[in-house]
């Protein structure tokens, strides 16, 4: 175990993927909901007669507004990959794009594979020569959108 490491890093890759801007909104609908049911609890604690009158404690996920899944964000998706790793697989298909190119063709049925790297760039161009794939991979930009494609198949979103 290693002693004197600062607890304040980032567990999990990437963050949410989502169209959202923001779930600031959706935060202050929660929190409110929160106060709500508190401010109801304290209520019925207050006019109970008897301690077997007293309502049960209210928990966070007992608000209204609770089910991050109904949010904006809709709940959001965790990167189990980052891109770092994403630019190591296509560097890997650089590297070994004859052998990868000739498994492609060999392949019989190309459109229900996985989302593997030579897939996702087949839907850029037509696969006809490990030379091709080369020349294509090359380019900053079309590097940047396969990745790009790459992780909207995978997370999709």
């Amino acid at each position: 175990m290693l002693m004197g490491m600062s607890r304040n890093y980032k567990r999990n890759c990437g963050g949410k993927i989502t169209t959202a801007r923001s779930d600031k909104r959706d935060k202050r609908l929660w929190h409110k909901s929160i106060r709500t049911v508190i401010r109801e609890w304290i209520w019925g604690v207050t006019k109970a007669y008897d301690t077997d009158d007293v309502p049960v404690t209210p928990r966070d996920v007992d608000a209204p507004h609770a089910d991050t899944w109904g949010w904006d964000s809709d709940g959001g998706s965790n990167l189990r990959v980052t891109d770092s790793d994403i630019r190591t697989m296509l560097a890997q298909t650089f590297r070994n794009v004859e052998k990868v190119v000739a498994e492609y063709k060999r392949s019989h049925n190309r459109l229900l594979s996985d989302w593997d790297m030579i897939t996702v760039i087949a839907r850029f161009i037509r696969i006809e020569s490990a030379g091709e794939v080369r020349e294509f991979l090359r380019c900053r930009e079309n590097c940047d959108k396969v990745m790009c494609l790459w992780r909207r198949l995978n997370y999709g979103k």
